[in-house]
């Protein structure tokens, strides 16, 4: 995974992860998963849904997420 990358701002519930400031308070990238998202909803379909809404909105350098997380197989 590419480091360096600058992690903006997302809204919602979200912790952060593999970051680092740097200047002007500023996230970096360390490498590998920056972010743990989090949704509450009536049950964990809807839940599922909101995070996967919240990230789809979600545009810049480097980003992406697993699209298989919270499904019942």
């Amino acid at each position: 995974y590419e480091k360096g990358i600058e992690f903006p701002h997302i809204s919602g519930n979200y912790f952060p992860m593999g970051l680092k400031y740097a200047h002007y308070k500023k996230q970096l990238s360390t490498g590998g998963r920056v972010a743990f998202v989090y949704e509450g909803g009536k049950d964990l379909k809807e839940a599922r849904e909101l995070v996967y809404k919240r990230l789809s909105k979600q545009k810049f350098k480097g980003f992406f997420y697993r699209k298989d997380i919270a499904l019942n197989k």
